[in-house]
């Protein structure tokens, strides 16, 4: 689904002006997005993105939300036997995954091109945070999802602490030095920022997976308290 095709109807968690901003920044930093990554979770986004790596053992069909350059779909590429799929908002990261897997669909998480009961496992690897609209997003992954099929979320949390504020403070640091980099007089983080900020905490969230009808959900808090891996069973 074309970014110019949604309505307004779709937005709640973000405005549509804030999410444009977000995936207009991602696709300005795409050369060294994973290095921003990488920088903003202190190096801790390669641990983590192995450990949720073993449900895709476990699953056939595997689908991930938000793919951005393609770096953990890389990695689920690795998996042998696997049928991998991914959704991507942005026409311009998509053109760039489609090298990595052609089986990259241009949508958004809130209104997901696939049928009924047809995945076993979906992914959102620090893209639900940008999801405008979570609680349609959940209803989507529900409906998405077979029978004992998973979501597992890994994102950044908002516990509304001193240690979050810090966090805050390090990202705008580090939005303003990349942002120079690419000589951009206004930071590219912005929107990042404000979507971290708007995210209320995984405990939030973990209910609303429940209210929807998930009848498992977990969490674990990482990096104090300010980052998640969340897994919800249908």
């Amino acid at each position: 689904m074309a970014r110019s095709k949604l309505s307004k109807g779709f937005f709640g968690d973000l405005d549509k002006n804030t999410w444009k901003n977000i995936v207009n920044s991602i696709e300005t930093l795409r050369n060294i997005y994973q290095l921003g990554n990488l920088i903003i979770s202190l190096g801790t986004i390669w641990i983590l993105r192995r450990l949720i790596l073993k449900f895709g053992h476990k699953a056939n069909i595997i689908l991930e939300i938000g793919v951005g350059p393609g770096t953990f779909i890389k990695l689920l590429n690795k998996i042998p036997n696997k049928i991998v799929l991914g959704v991507e908002p942005s026409p311009i990261m998509a053109y760039y995954s489609r090298r990595i897997n052609q089986n990259i669909v241009i949508g958004v998480a809130e209104k997901l091109p696939f049928r009924d009961s047809s995945v076993d496992l979906i992914y959102c690897v620090f893209s639900f945070r940008d999801f405008f609209n979570k609680y349609l997003f959940i209803k989507e992954a529900f409906r998405v999802l077979r029978k004992n099929g998973r979501v597992v979320i890994l994102d950044t949390n908002n516990p509304n602490s001193l240690s979050s504020r810090i966090f805050h403070r390090f990202i705008e640091a580090a939005g303003k030095i990349l942002s120079f980099l690419f000589r951009k007089k206004n930071n590219l983080y912005v929107g990042l920022r404000k979507s971290i900020e708007l995210m209320k905490n995984v405990e939030h969230y973990s209910e609303l997976f429940k209210k929807i009808g998930f009848r498992y959900v977990c969490y674990r808090k990482y990096l104090m308290g300010n980052a998640f891996i969340l897994v919800a069973l249908k």
